[in-house]
């Protein structure tokens, strides 16, 4: 699989994010950035809010909102905007 790389800015610093699909679960993403890697189920909350669980690499979720949409093999998730 191919992963699709997105640049995203939390608190003032810009990072590149490498986002591919992680198995056959149409809401399972890996997601890494700084030599971190995290499997995650993505959810759409409402068009601009995806709820980030954590599933494999560490624990807990989150809320991200969204800048602009990003396509990863046929999925759409969405830009980070932190």
């Amino acid at each position: 699989m191919s992963a699709v790389t997105i640049d995203i800015e939390i608190d003032g610093r810009r990072r590149r994010v490498a986002v591919e699909r992680a198995g056959p679960e149409p809401t399972r993403f890996r997601i890494a950035w700084d030599g971190v890697t995290r499997v995650v189920d993505a959810c759409a909350i409402d068009p601009e809010t995806l709820s980030l669980v954590v599933v494999e690499g560490g624990a807990g979720s989150h809320q991200v909102r969204c800048a602009a949409d990003v396509q990863v093999e046929g999925a759409v998730l969405a830009g980070v905007d932190a």
